[in-house]
């Protein structure tokens, strides 16, 4: 049996519902406060009527502030479009002006053109003489003169994407990377010194075991493309979508205000402890490379391996140093491979190890270009709208009324 819809006899308990319990009580008030010159309290009088308007609107308010927030908020045409208008989105409120090296890195790597950025202290120091009172660049060896280095400066390091081989392509780019910083920096900071980064070739030699059915040119192309992504890791950039599907190293998800942290960036977001290990190496750890090697599907043994640099030799063949300040490469033309399957040693062509390295680079691209300025909104679009606000459209009464 359907209950049947009524209307209660009974008034509501809710003191902002009832516009004769607030009359009478605002009543009651300006009695107390202006009795002895206001005595007039019919409904002909000016200040009754304003008493009456307001009762009212408090009760108009009131009823209106009990809807559900979705009904409140949504619109019945255009419902994204008016949660634009009503909100700012994530994108416009949660991110800042580069403050960190972090965020400058960020948004270098942001630019077309720009694989990787690295800003190192700038060494730049004047010579004070603290008997005359003069500052100078150059050192004189005066007595009372004193080295004063000076902070807040850096050297601007870039390593270029592939596609930008020619003097004139790498100048373009570090004009917009010089463009970008100065438009950005912080106060008492500049950058001396804007330059592409130094590459230091080393040549790995090994000798594998491989399953029976590994493909030993694609291997190749996988072991060269991982431990190169071990020596020098690159920065990838991930959608909204993805960040809010990542985790930090204990566990837990990032939040929204995790993910708009740093400068807005036009291709996606950057993770800030990949960036941080995307940092130059100082050293190669033959060991981490065996583990990289061995994690890859196909191989079983690592029987030798052996890294150096290029056009020279090392005495601890565990812990290969890098130049400062230089990228480390692995060198595709001078290496020594030998796979071994079954009872059979194997060399990989060249021309098919070649194609295969190129797959993998297509497949793990350093950067996901992503499209320009996504939209990033956070309000979901709210269900439908409350049927009685579909009949009765509610008009404030201070539309009406003016004070």
């Amino acid at each position: 049996m359907l209950t049947p819809v009524t209307i209660p006899k009974q008034r509501s308990v809710e003191p902002a519902l009832d516009c004769a319990a607030l009359y009478a009580t605002g009543l009651k008030h300006v009695q107390e406060i202006a009795g002895r010159i206001w005595t007039d309290y019919n409904v002909h009088d000016p200040g009754v009527t304003t008493l009456e308007l307001l009762c009212y609107a408090l009760t108009d308010l009131s009823y209106r502030a009990a809807f559900p927030v979705q009904d409140l908020l949504a619109s019945e045409t255009n419902n994204a479009d008016g949660m634009q208008n009503q909100f700012f989105s994530a994108r416009r409120i949660l991110p800042n002006r580069p403050l960190t090296l972090l965020d400058y890195r960020k948004l270098l790597i942001d630019l077309p053109g720009v694989k990787n950025a690295w800003l190192r202290p700038a060494s730049l120091s004047y010579y004070a003489n603290t008997k005359e009172g003069k500052l100078s660049r150059e050192q004189k060896n005066l007595p009372g003169e004193i080295e004063v280095k000076l902070g807040g400066l850096y050297d601007v390091v870039i390593d270029f994407m592939d596609d930008r081989n020619t003097e004139v392509e790498k100048a373009t780019v570090i004009d917009l990377v010089r463009e970008t910083l100065l438009a950005n920096r912080d106060l008492c900071e500049d950058f001396v010194s804007f330059a592409g980064v130094e590459s230091q070739q080393f040549l790995l030699c090994c000798e594998l075991e491989v399953a029976p059915d590994a493909d030993v040119a694609a291997l190749e192309a996988e072991i060269l493309s991982q431990v190169q992504e071990y020596m020098a890791p690159s920065v990838p950039n991930y959608t909204l979508s993805e960040m809010l599907q990542r985790k930090h190293p204990d566990g837990t998800a990032f939040t929204v205000d995790e993910i708009f942290d740093g400068p807005t960036l036009g291709c996606g977001f950057i993770d800030d402890d990949e960036l941080a290990r995307a940092d130059l190496s100082t050293e190669i750890h033959l060991s981490d490379v065996i583990r990289v090697i061995m994690g890859i599907p196909g191989v079983r043994a690592v029987k030798e391996i052996i890294i150096n640099p290029e056009g020279t030799k090392i005495e601890n063949k565990w812990i290969i140093p890098i130049e400062s300040g230089q990228k480390a490469l692995l060198s595709r033309e001078n290496r020594a491979w030998c796979f071994i399957r079954a009872i059979c040693r194997l060399r990989p062509r060249p021309t098919r190890s070649t194609r295969s390295l190129l797959y993998w680079q297509r497949r793990r691209a350093p950067r996901q270009r992503l499209l320009r300025n996504p939209p990033l909104i956070f309000l979901s679009h709210w269900a439908g709208i409350d049927s009685l606000r579909n009949t009765i459209r509610f008009k404030t009464i201070f539309r009406f009324f003016m004070a």
